[in-house]
């Protein structure tokens, strides 16, 4: 006997997990957030359960906030770690602020992925019918 994997049902945990780094649905945790690996919008509904992630404009500003603040920890300990490491030497703040503009892209994704999961969990991430 085989479970249908649209009726399987996870456990809160799970589901943030896959919704955060796996990029999935909060919902069904079986339909991709983003269309393709490199988009940073992502769709309008899930495929395999019709939830709508975006009801509002302007909801996925708090995502910006938090990569804003995570980047700017960041660079405030990877420039102590440097400073402390290897002083101040010619291309510190090259350095620096390429390392942060990367660490801020690895990280919009999995907190935007954050973000509709916490927008799922309070109910304002549903499908059209609810």
């Amino acid at each position: 006997m085989t479970i249908d994997e649209s009726k399987k049902s996870y456990p809160v945990a799970i589901k943030f997990f896959r919704s955060m780094f796996l990029m999935r649905c909060p919902q069904c945790s079986l339909g991709d957030i983003y269309p393709n690996l490199f988009s940073i919008k992502p769709k309008d509904v899930c495929d395999r359960c019709d939830v709508r992630y975006e009801r509002d404009s302007g909801v996925f500003i708090m995502p910006v906030f938090l990569c804003y603040f995570l980047g700017a920890a960041f660079a405030g300990l990877f420039g102590l770690f440097l400073g402390m490491r290897y002083g101040m030497f010619q291309g510190f703040t090259p350095t620096l602020i390429a390392a942060t503009v990367v660490f801020i892209l690895l990280v919009y994704r999995p907190v935007k992925g954050f973000w509709i999961w916490m927008l799922w969990l309070f109910g304002l991430v549903r499908t059209d019918k609810g």
